[in-house]
């Protein structure tokens, strides 16, 4: 009970937070270092565990043989991980008897990095929505001063002077939107510092469409009018038509 009483010392009891391989409790675990002489104190540094730790959504209900799920900052990250934002992984921590000890141990849970709940922000050669500058944009973030906002805009152009271009009180970028078609995602925008009511700055963030330019000083043309073809005969109507027969024939009779 000294041991369990020491290792609940050393715990933040305030809050819970997500398991760090920094944590001595954490390293202890993953390199097996506790030993326990019974079953019930491995289950109570168990139990110890899930109370100061943020546990995985994903557990598995065993009351014959309980274990936890944590995901664990700085536990078992390739270079691969990283490559992708991988900070931390899964793991099932649980205890089996080794040589009349009872010994707790963690294995590690392969799952996707985008599920996991702690990434680090992936290397782009394109800002994305959630660079911390283009959060801040989004959110309305009021400046002092005009060299408070024109440093932001001066930091997005050095971490990609590649797809941007400065200019004062401007920036020229390309943004990578993943909500777009997969062709579509590289979007020119224009970052634009403005003053507001409040006389504070802010930046304003507008994609980059190119205006339809029209041709100066010529008006439309205009078909030419269309002559007017020669008058329509009038039918002629039956009674005509018979007084018309009948002069004819007289003619003929004298």
């Amino acid at each position: 009970m000294v041991t369990q009483h020491y290792i609940s010392s050393l715990m933040d009891k305030n809050q819970k937070r997500y398991a760090s391989i920094n944590h001595p409790t954490i390293a202890a675990v993953v390199h097996e270092m506790y030993r326990f002489t019974n079953e019930e104190d491995a289950r109570a540094c168990l139990e110890m565990l899930r109370q100061h730790f943020i546990p995985s959504k994903q557990q598995i209900p065993n009351a014959s043989h309980p274990s936890l799920h944590l995901w664990i900052k700085g536990y078992a990250v390739s270079e691969d991980d990283k490559a992708q934002g991988g900070i931390g992984h899964f793991a099932v921590i649980t205890y089996r008897e080794m040589t009349g000890k009872w010994q707790l141990y963690a294995t590690k849970l392969d799952t996707p990095i985008k599920l996991h709940p702690q990434r680090a922000q992936v290397k782009r050669d394109n800002p994305n929505w959630g660079h911390p500058v283009m959060r801040a944009i989004r959110k309305g973030k009021v400046y002092p001063t005009m060299e408070a906002a024109q440093a932001e805009l001066n930091l997005l152009h050095e971490q990609f002077p590649r797809v941007s271009i400065p200019n004062p009180g401007k920036l020229y970028i390309m943004i990578y939107c993943a909500d777009r078609l997969a062709k579509e995602r590289m979007v020119k925008h224009v970052l634009k510092i403005e003053l507001n009511q409040d006389a504070k700055y802010l930046i304003e963030c507008k994609e980059n469409i190119p205006k339809i330019k029209r041709s100066e000083g010529k008006s439309p043309k205009t078909p030419p009018p269309i002559a007017p073809g020669p008058e329509p005969v009038a039918p002629q109507g039956m009674f005509t038509a018979k007084v018309a027969l009948r002069r004819a024939r007289k003619g003929k009779k004298g």
